[in-house]
Parts: structure tokens; sequence; C-alpha cells
């Protein structure tokens, strides 16, 4: 996991982001396939390094696609969700989702990662997601991209899991406005 940690931190060079292209690959199969390595990776600070590298290759596709990937297999176990909630991962998925807003791909596994995580159901996690406006970003993705069947269904699957309890739902969505 440390020589991941390099890879995706290493960020000086254009070799190095094809590098980080193939270790967050290695680890969205590392994050699918074996379980425990996933709450090992989590608690060692693993999502707060996808989170840095999102928040460093906006304009980087392949990357932004992998390192959400890797999240929302993380996001799988719901023990690992406040961990990625803790590494920031909520607004570094919204800033990817704002810095690439024609691309239906990348929206429609941003949302998919949010609904994942929004099935949490932990006040402390809605109140992350609502607070970085992680809604305005699926509501703009979702009128952008009417046609779009997939990214619709994600859309409704984050907004279903956001409010999937409707006493939290209407306690944490009291002050939002779009």
């Amino acid at each position: 996991v440390s020589s991941l940690y390099i890879i995706a931190d290493d960020t000086r060079q254009y070799s190095s982001t094809l590098i980080g292209t193939s270790g967050t690959c290695c680890l969205v199969q590392i994050c699918a396939t074996i379980t425990w390595k996933q709450g090992s990776y989590c608690r060692t600070g693993g999502s707060a390094v996808i989170t840095q590298m999102l928040d460093t290759h906006h304009s980087n596709n392949s990357l932004i696609l992998t390192g959400f990937r890797a999240l929302g297999n993380l996001a799988y176990h719901k023990d690992n969700i406040p961990l990625i909630i803790e590494g920031g991962s909520v607004g570094a998925i919204v800033r990817s989702m704002k810095a690439n807003p024609e691309n239906g791909e990348i929206l429609q596994l941003a949302l998919a990662v949010l609904g994942n995580l929004a099935s949490d159901g932990k006040p402390k996690t809605l109140r992350t997601i609502i607070s970085a406006h992680a809604i305005e970003a699926c509501i703009d993705a979702s009128a952008c991209h009417q046609e779009n069947v997939a990214l619709q269904l994600s859309a409704l699957g984050f907004l279903g899991n956001l409010c999937n309890d409707p006493k939290k739902c209407s306690n944490h969505l009291s002050g939002w406005r779009s």
C-alpha cells in the first residue's frame, strides 16, 4: 500500500501520471477483491491519497475515473465510509464533477460513488455530503445530461440513498435550497 501512496502522490512529470494511473488501476482491483485490505487501506489514509490525486488531476479523465472506481469499491463496505468521508473525498468528488461538467462518464461514476457513500445514512455522513454541495452537483449533472440514462440512474440512486430515511432527510435538507 505504501508504494501505491508514492505512485499516486508523484505528480511532477507526465510519466508519473501514467504510473499514477497504473497504480490506481491496481488499487481498484485491490479494493474490489480483498476485503481485509480495504479497511487497512482506509485506516492508513489511503482514501486521502486518492482524494489528493483527484484534486491534483482534474484534467486527467483516466485518473479521475480510476480514482472514483477505487473509492466506489471501498465505499461498498460501510466500515470504510466514515474513513473515506474523513479523508475529504466528498469534496474532491464534487470538485472533479465541477471541473468536468461535459464528461457524462465522470459525472455518472461520481454520482455512483456519492450514492455508495450516502447509503451509510449516518448524520455526519449526510451533513458532509450536503455541505459539499453534492446535491447541487447532482442536479447540474442531471440537467446537463438528460439523455444519459446511466447518469440519470446514478443521480436517482444517490438522491434515493441520501433520503432513504424520511426523518433524517427532512432534518438534513431543511436548510437546503437549489
